[in-house]
């Protein structure tokens, strides 16, 4: 049978299937799709995945995506040992519990700090803190007055600038143009709550790395290695 894996390192449901293949023994093809020359987002891709994303397997003439979805079928088409997925009822429960969490309890807020870690800081400079002391986006320089953090901004774009009123509405703070319906994003107690997961996170995690390093540490690191820049 063939097994072909449609993947890039750099993509953290890849990387958990690429390390999954690896560490079952599982035979597959590994096909390289290059995210950040966009290789996803030609016009030939489409056929594979209709959203132009991965992971993606390629199974006897099968396609299949999204990365929960792919592990729940090798786990049935290949012979895979039970712990990674039971069969027992409450056993394989817990583990769904699990996947069906991590997307936003876990993956979303670490997918955010990576790539603080990965792009080009373009900001962090001191030219730039000279519009922003925390270095951070989105700022505006307006006539020689800077402004930082986009609700402030947005407000302040919304009184000098000739703009509809639903924007911002001016209609005090009840009614159907009350500001209270403008939706608003509370940037620092987000970034606060995701110190605190991060926290938690890392305990977790060195818990988490010595349980699995008799199962063949080197494969994980292999994985991960376009993070820390061996590979």
């Amino acid at each position: 049978m063939s097994l072909k894996l449609y993947h890039d390192l750099l993509s953290q449901p890849a990387r958990a299937l690429y390390i999954f293949l690896k560490q079952t023994g599982t035979p597959f093809e590994s096909v390289f799709v290059n995210l950040m020359k966009g290789e996803h987002l030609k016009p030939g891709f489409a056929k594979l995945n209709a959203f132009k994303q991965i992971p993606i397997i390629e199974h006897d003439g099968f396609v299949l995506t999204e990365s929960v979805a792919i592990l729940r079928y090798l786990c049935r088409e290949f012979k895979v040992d039970d712990h990674w997925y039971p069969k027992e009822s409450k056993a394989q429960a817990r583990v769904d519990e699990f996947l069906e969490w991590q997307h936003m309890g876990l993956r979303l807020h670490l997918v955010s700090y990576v790539r603080t870690k990965l792009v080009k800081r373009e900001h962090d400079n001191a030219e730039f803190e000279k519009i922003n002391v925390f270095k951070k986006v989105p700022a505006i320089a307006h006539d020689g007055f800077n402004v930082m953090e986009s609700v402030a901004i947005l407000r302040y774009l919304c009184r000098e600038f000739k703009v509809a009123d639903h924007w911002y509405p001016r209609g005090g703070l009840e009614g159907p143009g009350s500001r209270r319906r403008v939706p608003r994003v509370a940037a620092l107690e987000r970034e606060k709550a995701f110190g605190r997961l991060l926290d938690r996170q890392g305990h977790l995690a060195d818990a988490y790395r010595p349980a699995i390093a008799s199962r063949g540490i080197g494969t994980i690191d292999e994985g991960h290695g376009c993070l820390s820049g061996s590979n």
